[in-house]
């Protein structure tokens, strides 16, 4: 009986293996980021980052000791028609220590499964030839600026739905999310989720080497008790309108406008904390990023500019601007620095503001901006007003600030960058 039980494991496993090797081999792709870094007063490294700010510069000023994903995809079936399924899964893993064995149970450590979707294309004729069908959890079309990690359109998350159907004058994208509270699976009465539904027009030509991208998200805030959604939940929309230039100076420029109400106010499409929002709520930003790429020098600057009212009227305003020069010394060797200027303004208080500077040289596969692994060594200098101190300039997370009731700090170490 055992010999048998084993004989059919092996078939089994052999059958898998030759219906995997009849469509196409396991494909493996990732990003990590890994070092350490101590302060200038010794201590456990810390960011620094405007309380209120929607992002912050990220040169030298990364607080996981490690952080990765791990990408995998397979493909699973493909006819002569094209017709074909994919399966995509993404692990993530985020650790706060530096040590030689991080345990996925350490209170320091959080990991998670971030994808997991099914993808299948060439499967209807028509209108729909060459479109793209998907299910399940995945990071879906997200846009955003490198240097300051800022995911200005983001609508990840569980859902379904069909991208790349070809209209002849651009391309069309739906999908369908939803977001919820907590971390169960399973909603406890009360809870609260977010139904979405995401258009997109993309790949718009409108002059050489330019193309517009326009979105429109509307979704209703559903309050659920005994798991029964409540008809009267807030609705909302976000509307995004996206222009790319290519070929300026070897990069890319992109420029968007953005606007959200209600559901979504705080234009944040994944936050379900946005459940405590009114139709009063609303958001309006304004957003550029130049990427250019030189034998010499790259490099990207940002700027944001962004308002905010709550519920009550309050107005927050949120500025932020910055540079990353990479100048290249050798294929191999480059000397980076970049410069981050952050502004929050809320209605009733000071302003706060941050200005942060990091120095890296760097070693690194290329002369590209976006070339990678990178090996650096970094220092950071950060000053802040007296305001952004008493809102907890330093922290994020680490704890009491290193720094007491100073406004600047300094800290330092080493990064490996990667992505491929």
């Amino acid at each position: 009986m055992f010999k048998a039980r084993n004989c059919l494991i092996a078939a089994a496993a052999v059958s898998a293996m030759a219906v995997a090797s009849s469509a196409s081999a396991l494909e493996y792709h990732g990003y990590f980021r890994s070092g350490a870094g101590v302060t200038s007063d010794g201590g456990q490294h810390v960011c620094f980052q405007d309380p209120g700010a929607g992002s912050k510069y990220r040169l030298g000023n990364e607080c996981e000791e490690t952080y990765a994903e791990l990408v995998f995809n397979q493909n699973v079936y493909k006819d002569d028609s094209g017709a074909y399924f994919n399966i995509t899964s993404m692990l993530a893993f985020n650790s706060d220590k530096a040590q030689n064995f991080q345990g996925f149970t350490d209170s320091n450590s959080s990991h998670g499964i971030t994808e997991m979707y099914v993808e299948g294309g060439n499967l209807v004729g028509g209108a729909f030839e060459g479109a793209k069908w998907w299910a399940g959890n995945r990071y879906y079309r997200r846009h955003d600026f490198h240097i300051n990690d800022f995911f200005y359109w983001n609508d990840s998350g569980e859902g379904a739905g069909v991208e790349d159907v070809n209209l002849g004058w651009g391309k069309l994208a739906y999908a369908y999310h939803i977001t919820a509270t907590g971390s169960s699976k399973t909603p406890t009465a009360p809870s609260i989720a977010i139904q979405g539904h995401d258009l997109r027009f993309y790949d718009i030509n409108t002059n050489p080497n330019g193309s517009l991208a326009i979105g429109l998200n509307v979704g209703q805030i559903d309050e659920n008790t005994n798991n029964t959604p409540d008809p009267n939940g807030d609705t909302g929309f976000e509307a995004t309108v996206e222009h790319t230039q290519q070929n300026v100076l070897g990069g890319k420029n992109v420029f968007a406008l953005q606007y959200g109400q209600g559901a979504y106010g705080t234009l944040n499409m994944m936050d379900a904390s946005t459940a405590n929002l009114t139709s009063d709520a609303s958001t309006w930003r304004v957003q550029d990023g130049l990427v250019w790429d030189g034998q010499t020098v790259s490099g990207m600057i940002v700027g944001v500019y962004q308002s905010t009212d709550d519920n009550n009227g309050n107005t927050t305003n949120w500025t932020s601007l910055g540079v990353r020069p990479v100048f290249h010394v050798t294929d191999y060797f480059s000397l980076q620095a970049e410069l981050g200027f952050d502004r929050v303004d809320p209605d009733g208080s000071d302003a706060r503001n941050l200005t942060k500077f990091t120095f890296a040289p760097t070693l690194r596969a290329g002369r590209g901006f976006f070339s990678r692994p990178e090996l650096r060594a970094y220092v950071t200098y950060a000053n802040w007003n007296d305001a952004a101190q008493q809102a907890g300039i330093v922290g994020s997370g680490e704890g009491t600030s290193p720094f007491g009731s100073d406004t600047s700090g300094m800290t330092y170490g080493f990064q490996a960058e990667a992505w491929w």
